[in-house]
């Protein structure tokens, strides 16, 4: 019985959030730690109105964005008909660029759509090590752009890649010509995406160290 009277206790406290102050479901979310999915169904007969909404929204724009580094070159070069495809193919080529200046025997996946990109045989190793390459994507709003961590599973449905399906995933900025390079452990942990980091940029020697 606590346990029920503690739980109504919290949601009356959330349900006070949106009625009196008139916060957004992940402003409630960082104040309380109830999980979004929660709160939709608490708060889904007190919803914002759309002049709130809109008023979220330009607050949003209005924050000062994350900085995410000098712009390149080849950013300023990018026509703006390319397609996702065609800065998919502009990534893979900026990695193999740089694989090529390490050093490294490489060699292309012969299938398009393969969940490998690369394969590498590390100089006096003979290792070879599969390599994925993303595109960052530009976030929404504030935060710093991200590196997907799924890929295609069928019937236009996405699924987190497992630990089997590459050694090294890299992610290619092409606004900032910089490159973001992780290993299983370092996404093993999220979901969907993980957030371009100066932690992973450019950090090659992880090829040689597997």
């Amino acid at each position: 019985m606590i346990r029920i009277f503690r739980t109504e206790e919290i949601k009356n406290n959330c349900l006070l959030l949106r009625k009196e102050k008139r916060l957004s479901i992940k402003s409630i979310q960082r104040e309380t730690g109830i999980p979004k999915s929660t709160l939709q169904g608490w708060l889904k007969e007190f919803p914002l109105t759309i002049d709130e909404k809109r008023k979220r929204y330009a607050e949003a724009g209005r924050r000062a964005k994350k900085p995410r580094g000098e712009k390149s070159k080849y950013w300023s070069m990018l026509s703006k008909d390319v397609s996702s495809a065609q800065r998919g193919k502009v990534s893979e080529a900026a990695i193999l660029f740089r694989l090529s200046l390490l050093g490294m025997n490489v060699f292309s996946s012969v299938f398009d759509g393969d969940k490998i990109d690369y394969i590498v045989e590390v100089p006096n190793s003979k290792r070879l090590i599969k390599i994925q390459v993303k595109t960052v994507k530009t976030a929404c709003h504030c935060g710093l752009p991200t590196v997907s961590i799924r890929c295609a599973n069928g019937r236009n449905k996405l699924k987190k890649y497992s630990q089997n399906d590459f050694d090294i995933l890299v992610g290619y900025d092409l606004y900032t010509d910089k490159a973001y390079v992780y290993n299983w452990n370092d996404i093993n942990q999220n979901s969907t995406s993980i957030t371009i980091s100066s932690l992973f940029e450019e950090k090659w020697e992880k090829l040689t160290g597997m």
